[in-house]
């Protein structure tokens, strides 16, 4: 009996594999279905998922729903973005607070996702769910940094509540404007980047490098081609630096702003999420800090 079953088993992975492509041009619904079972199984969702849980604040595209580790993390964040919601909701809403409360003290937190959905759906009518897509793609942005730069952390110990306005950082003998609207993350830690501004379109990092450009440069070059990175510099000056980075899942476009003082350098770096985000903002950006 065995035996019979890992034939099958066999012989339905082999046909998913060949005939996998023929699916592809099937519809979202379709999609949702797929993926609502896929992470139920791998992933040990303790619900099945929705429309409207996936597409609560930006839509889950087809790419996202068909990669497991994209799909895992979209819910993270779905998660996380729940809990500020419920958290903003009961700051007016004694029921709300007395609900957040005894999911705490009654639920792990593998199972607080469905009792936040839960309470989703309960309190919906009283949600403006567009004002957190900011919120939701900052996190999304801030997840892929923080693996791409392979920052130490957990990032849900950011609050990501307050945005940057008319911050100055003093670093290494340099004065750096910060422009507005941004998120400081003090949760996250690399041992060459000292500062991390996050919102959701750019990541603004300031190195610790401290003088001798050149070394520096090179540091910075070097950094950037671990773990199989691919760097394209596509201008290279003594003040600003534009390049492009790459791996086997995303791909960044970013600036360097060199600040010199004698031997004293300071190495600003901006990431923008896409190449259209690049072009738009990092003059613009650069020009501010």
């Amino acid at each position: 009996m065995k035996l019979h079953f890992n034939t099958l088993l066999v012989f339905c992975l082999l046909f998913w594999g060949v005939f996998g492509k023929v699916f592809r041009g099937c519809s979202k619904a379709d999609d949702l279905a797929h993926a609502g079972s896929m992470v139920k199984t791998v992933e040990h969702t303790p619900y099945q998922l929705s429309t409207k849980s996936l597409g609560r604040y930006i839509n889950a595209e087809a790419s996202v729903l068909r990669n497991p580790a994209a799909l895992r993390r979209h819910l993270d964040i779905t998660e996380t973005v729940d809990r500020r919601v419920l958290e903003d909701l009961a700051i007016n809403n004694s029921k709300v607070k007395a609900e957040l409360k005894s999911i705490d003290e009654k639920f792990l937190p593998s199972e607080k996702m469905k009792e936040y959905n839960d309470m989703i759906e309960k309190y919906g009518k009283n949600i403006n769910f567009e004002r957190y897509k900011s919120l939701f793609e900052t996190l999304d942005f801030a997840s892929t940094v923080k693996d791409f730069y392979e920052l130490d952390g957990n990032m849900n110990n950011t609050p990501f509540k307050e945005l940057t306005q008319n911050i100055i950082n003093n670093q290494n003998g340099f004065t750096v404007n910060i422009p507005d609207h941004f998120y400081k993350v003090t949760s996250l830690t690399h041992p060459l980047i000292n500062d991390l501004w996050i919102n959701d379109k750019a990541a603004i990092m300031i190195y610790s490098f401290k003088d001798n450009y050149q070394k520096s440069l090179e540091e910075w070059k070097q950094a950037k081609a671990e773990d199989h990175k691919s760097l394209n510099i596509f201008a290279e000056q003594e003040n600003l630096i534009t390049f492009s980075v790459s791996d086997r899942k995303d791909k960044l476009f970013g600036c360097v702003k060199v600040l010199k003082k004698g031997k004293k350098v300071l190495f600003i770096e901006m990431a923008f999420k896409n190449q259209v985000e690049f072009l738009n903002q990092y003059k613009t950006l650069m020009a501010k800090i």
